[in-house]
């Protein structure tokens, strides 16, 4: 990353070469935030700081947004990509801790495209017994029948003679396979050097519940003649410029934007009358974190949507903003497609 940020200060580079450079410090920032993302998430598994939240979930929205968040990587890489769903309605909705299944999923999906040079990857679900079956298969490189012994382990990965060409810790099985035990589950390997790799993730197929009030869906709000207000928590000046430029460049919506710099801030302005559509809750801030002012919000106003955004995106932060009250979370640095969707989702244009 600071080396191709140092060749951005070169003059005579064309403007082909410039964004190639920028396209390459992005990609390296994603890698790097994965792998503190991970690090940090396995520091708190063996601290046992991350608890098991079940709720009723659609595993055909769940594994379909899992399918279609790699597309593009296995489109780039020429791949087939294939997705075969089999559950019957009745059985795509179970009460599960989705945010583990989607995180096991999306790691079995990464490593499966990561590791297939060429072929295939295929995911199928299917239910079989009292238990829903997830496949992950590719025709990618395999794994040897030694690193199969320690391929759940921190920091073990397969291929140690080629890590120049895949990158990474290798801690997204040992994070899958933890997951897997707090959910009930297994996770199973099959693999053969040069063939490719089969993993399968059994999950209790336990029927939804009734009293289950969440949704997948969303807290839509209708459209208004005079624009939408939009709160901005967020103590940091370039992540509150940054933020509200994207929100100002969004055409199809007129936002007002509304700033507090801590969460008393925050609650201060919700319980001033002010109308406000939408929130994007900052975690860290001084006076009145983001879970605490949240959880003042939805007292007030549980129809009011609140967005986390934070550096911090492991699965223990994802659970920590649900349970205070969040209804989305977003990560920093912030995606403009994210906030988009964002957008899309709770305020009806």
């Amino acid at each position: 990353i600071m080396g191709v940020a140092g060749l951005l200060n070169k003059s005579d580079i064309s403007s082909t070469d410039r964004a190639a450079y920028v396209e390459l410090i992005s990609d390296g920032c994603v890698r790097l935030m994965e792998m503190i993302d991970n690090v940090l998430e396995v520091s708190l598994l063996q601290t046992n700081q991350i608890t098991s939240q079940k709720r009723n979930t659609n595993l055909k929205i769940l594994l379909t947004k899992c399918f279609c968040n790699y597309k593009a990587a296995a489109q780039n890489k020429h791949l087939e990509y294939i997705f075969v769903n089999t559950l019957s309605e009745s059985d795509e909705i179970i009460y599960t801790d989705r945010i583990k299944v989607s995180r096991i999923t999306l790691f079995l999906l990464d490593n499966a495209i990561k590791f297939t040079p060429e072929g295939a990857v295929k995911m199928t679900a299917f239910k079989d017994g009292d238990y829903i079956n997830i496949t992950v298969q590719d025709t990618g490189i395999g794994i040897s029948q030694e690193d199969q012994k320690s391929i759940f382990d921190s920091y073990s990965k397969s291929s140690k003679d080629n890590t120049e060409l895949y990158e990474g810790l290798g801690l997204g099985l040992t994070i899958s396979h933890a997951y897997c035990k707090m959910i009930d589950g297994s996770l199973q390997l099959d693999s053969k050097v040069g063939q490719g790799t089969l993993f399968t993730l059994s999950i209790p197929a336990i029927p939804a519940l009734s009293f289950d009030q969440d949704q997948e869906g969303s807290i839509a709000i209708q459209s208004q003649e005079d624009g939408f207000a939009v709160l901005i928590a967020e103590d940091g000046e370039v992540n509150y410029l940054f933020l509200r430029t994207l929100l100002k460049r969004l055409s199809d919506f007129k936002i007002t934007v509304y700033r507090a710099k801590n969460g008393q801030e925050a609650v201060d302005i919700i319980n001033s009358g002010d109308h406000i559509d939408l929130v994007f809750m900052d975690i860290q801030m001084p006076v009145m974190n983001g879970y605490r002012a949240t959880q003042i919000i939805k007292n007030k106003s549980p129809k009011l949507p609140v967005v986390a955004q934070t550096a911090y995106t492991t699965q223990e932060d994802i659970q920590n903003a649900l349970q205070a009250g969040c209804d989305d979370f977003i990560a920093k640095p912030v995606d403009p497609g994210a906030i988009t969707a964002v957008i899309q989702r709770f305020l009806n244009s």
